[in-house]
């Protein structure tokens, strides 16, 4: 909502939603995902900045993008490089 992209999208899938079954690392926000879209997880491309939910992603069978950024120290833990 912060950067006003809300309108972008058909709809969005988040945690604490009252329709979210399960909560990432499980595969089950991007199988829903797939599902509305009509289309096969492995259609799909997952762009995530959480170890939890590049777990979710590929659990689902999508193709995953990790995102590094400052927030994640690089999505496995360990301080992203400068520069």
């Amino acid at each position: 909502a912060a950067l006003g992209l809300v309108d972008a999208f058909d709809f969005i899938i988040a945690g604490d939603d009252p329709d979210c079954a399960q909560h990432k690392p499980q595969p089950w926000p991007y199988l829903e995902a797939a599902r509305r879209l009509g289309l096969q997880p492995a259609q799909c491309v997952a762009f995530e900045d959480s170890l939890s939910g590049i777990r979710s992603a590929q659990g689902a069978g999508l193709r995953v993008v990790g995102v590094r950024c400052a927030a994640n120290g690089g999505c496995g833990g360990a301080p992203a490089p400068a520069g």
